[in-house]
């Protein structure tokens, strides 16, 4: 079960998504009802490694956990959620495409992510997970299952057409370890 402590507050929250407003999206209707949204955030070294080993609440995604996006680099995401309306069937589609085009646009600038750590608390989300070719990385301690998505070299489970500009500049600039 969701509580404040695992997935955070408005006043916890807030600073983060005003602080990296390139990593949420909110997908809403022409009255301004939202129907959907995702949000990532790269996190500093002690951050990812707690949230790689299931260790890490979103609680403890706060402004000194993450870093900025504004300086070009490779870095680690935490991709904390991706939810949509079920009366809306398109709008996990739409997200999608908002996400990849998101990353897209922070390639373009030289922001590259290695890797992506998402934690899935229902069915649906391990489904995406498992969609998108992550491996399940653990249980995390609490609640959920973790799953990465290794970004270097591009994974195959991305290769689509509407992407191939995104796997372009991943494997043109991308630093190979």
């Amino acid at each position: 079960m969701l509580n404040s402590q695992r997935e955070g507050t408005v006043a916890q929250w807030a600073p983060v998504f005003m602080a990296h407003t390139e990593g949420w999206v909110l997908l809403a209707t022409s009255d301004k009802r939202i129907v959907g949204y995702f949000s990532f955030f790269a996190l500093n070294e002690r951050a990812y490694r707690k949230a790689e080993t299931g260790a890490l609440l979103d609680s403890e995604v706060t402004i000194e956990a993450t870093i900025p996006l504004d300086t070009p680099g490779v870095y680690k995401a935490y991709f904390v959620l991706l939810a949509a309306l079920p009366e809306f069937p398109r709008a996990g589609a739409r997200l999608l495409d908002a996400f990849f085009d998101q990353l897209e646009a922070l390639a373009r600038r030289g922001v590259l992510f290695e890797e992506m750590l998402a934690n899935a608390y229902t069915p649906d989300g391990k489904r995406i997970c498992k969609g998108f070719g992550m491996e399940k990385v653990c249980d995390r301690r609490d609640f959920g299952e973790v799953y990465r998505l290794r970004l270097n070299p591009w994974p195959e489970s991305l290769c689509f057409k509407r992407w191939t500009q995104l796997k372009a500049l991943y494997e043109a600039k991308i630093i190979r370890v």
